[in-house]
């Protein structure tokens, strides 16, 4: 809506056990495996733009990354 854009991200996943309350939410049984996944967005200038936190059961998710130089 103003017209910034995140210039950089910084993303975080972590394996994690799934709550009872996580677990109720995804129709899984507490404690299976799954991955949490925390983003965090900067514009240009430094000032945080984005911040977001998703679950994904363990069986769900494909990562892939591409890696470049400069």
């Amino acid at each position: 809506k103003t017209g910034h854009r995140p210039a950089r991200a910084l993303q975080r996943l972590r394996a994690i056990a799934f709550t009872e309350e996580q677990a109720e939410a995804l129709r899984i049984e507490p404690g299976q495996p799954g991955l949490f996944i925390e983003r965090r967005g900067f514009l240009a200038d430094g000032r945080a733009a984005e911040f977001t936190q998703s679950y994904y059961q363990g069986d769900a998710y494909d990562f892939v990354t591409e890696l470049n130089s400069g």
